[in-house]
């Protein structure tokens, strides 16, 4: 073939575009598939979404709160609690939709219907990190399966 000596140039050109392009969009692929899995900050995230909408009644560690005279906690602990892994417990249905249990409460707990799947599911790796230590990392499509079977 006879190639112009001006057509190299733009073939090279193409052929570096077209690589970086590949490399951004493989870059970005990898970085989604980091955020579905709840590893991109997660447990600073996590601490952020407790601190928004569960510090004020679970307290700053966790450890309930709102009183009552009796000293009934208003809000239980979430930080020592055998309700945690309880059958028929789901942590994200109940951040989702709430929850009235007299068994460890004296108040009712609202859901948060707006938070996503990844922000419960880095709340639940933030609290299972600081107070589950043998709970493994939950993902946001953990939490979305979660939520098709909640009751």
């Amino acid at each position: 073939m006879d190639y112009k000596e001006g057509d190299l140039g733009g073939r090279m050109r193409k052929f570096i575009l077209g690589g970086v392009a590949f490399l951004a969009l493989f870059a970005l692929g990898a970085v989604i598939v980091q955020i579905q899995q709840g590893n991109i900050n997660s447990r600073y995230d996590g601490q952020i979404v407790y601190e928004k909408n569960c510090q004020s009644c679970h307290g700053d560690n966790g450890q309930g709160g709102l009183a009552d005279e009796e000293g009934n906690l208003g809000f239980p602990a979430l930080n020592n609690g055998d309700w945690y892994n309880r059958p028929n417990f789901s942590v994200p249905c109940i951040v989702k939709h709430g929850k009235v249990n007299m068994q460890d409460s004296t108040l009712i707990m609202l859901g948060y219907p707006d938070l996503s799947a990844t922000d419960v599911a880095n709340l639940m790796n933030f609290m299972n990190e600081n107070w589950y230590p043998n709970e493994s990392l939950v993902t946001p499509l953990d939490i979305e399966t979660t939520w098709r079977n909640c009751k």
